[in-house]
């Protein structure tokens, strides 16, 4: 009886970790399926605000097509790259998701563009952090979620603080300065759904906040012929090399600092600005040089200890 219930209990253990296993892989699946062309609509609209007084903002919808192209896929490790044609020309590149599975350590946003590293206070186990970079690939927000397969549906849920989006900064919003965020990435048939429930906070040194309206985005992605992100395409053939030296050296930074603030905006002009002109400029460039003027813009608004890197 006592060999039958320890092969029992092998059996099972077993069987768990096979089960893992092929939880983890469809996962991976699930993340992986977000690539491709895609015509997106981005619509954004504030739907609550305890205040009485509040004044709704003109609700936002826009479009464009979408290029999402997978530049790193390890098996803890997944990186996907963002990147807008607009007015069928133009290119724009956009942001990053980056997934970690369990992962516990993150850099969280604090607020000012301040980001500090941080350790999940919840359990990582089988799950995945989604840490999502601006288009200048400085850090943006960190969120841990479990992918849920039920009744059908695919989709990850999290929460995460973030600095105030592009959209809102063009309309010089101060009165808020954290955008907590609640983000659901859906797999449709179509494609798939960026669901967006999200709070604008004031937030104090205390890590105290204050709400003062609610927003809800919804984001859909549609998938179409490639040839719609071509644009894309080739704005990445010819800068992917520039970007993976940005990429490495804001791994480097952040690794090396437990926390940094980042001044979007100086002297030295537009951080995103500044590196959008470089990846531009720098297709004959050598490695060496890449590497050396990429640390020299990044410096110019990156803070450590109070200090701007670039002015020491």
């Amino acid at each position: 009886m006592k060999r039958l219930i320890l092969s029992l209990m092998a059996l099972s253990a077993v069987g768990s970790i096979s089960a893992q296993k092929e939880k983890k892989q469809q996962d991976r699946e699930a993340i992986l399926a977000m690539q491709g062309c895609y015509f997106v609509e981005f619509r954004y609209a504030e739907v609550y605000s305890p205040d009485s007084a509040y004044q709704f903002t003109e609700r936002e919808k826009v479009s464009s097509y979408e290029w999402i192209t997978p530049i790193v896929v390890e098996e803890d490790f997944i990186s996907l790259q963002h990147l807008l044609t607009v007015n069928d020309s133009t290119v724009v590149k956009h942001w990053r998701q980056d997934w970690s599975f369990e992962s516990p350590e993150y850099h969280g946003y604090l607020s000012d563009y301040t980001w500090e590293k941080t350790k999940s206070s919840k359990p990582v186990k089988g799950q995945w952090r989604q840490d999502v970079t601006q288009v200048d690939d400085s850090p943006r927000y960190s969120g841990l979620g479990t992918w849920v397969f039920v009744d059908g549906k695919k989709y990850w849920e999290s929460e995460a603080h973030s600095p105030l989006p592009r959209r809102e900064l063009k309309k010089k919003r101060e009165d808020y300065n954290v955008l907590l965020r609640g983000n659901r990435h859906e797999l449709t048939d179509y494609g798939w759904i960026h669901n967006q429930d999200n709070a604008k906070v004031v937030r104090d040194a205390a890590g105290n906040y204050e709400m003062i309206a609610r927003e809800k985005g919804w984001n859909t992605y549609t998938k179409v012929d490639e040839a719609q992100c071509q644009p894309s395409i080739d704005y990445w053939n010819e800068t992917s090399r520039f970007w993976s030296h940005v990429r490495d050296y804001w791994a480097r930074t952040m690794a090396a600092n437990d926390k940094f603030h980042v001044e979007v905006k100086n002297e030295h002009g537009i951080l995103h600005m500044t590196m959008f002109s470089m990846a531009k400029e720098s297709k004959d460039w050598s490695d060496k040089k890449m590497i050396k003027q990429i640390e020299k813009a990044i410096n110019n608004h990156l803070v450590v200890n109070e200090d701007v890197l670039g002015k020491l």
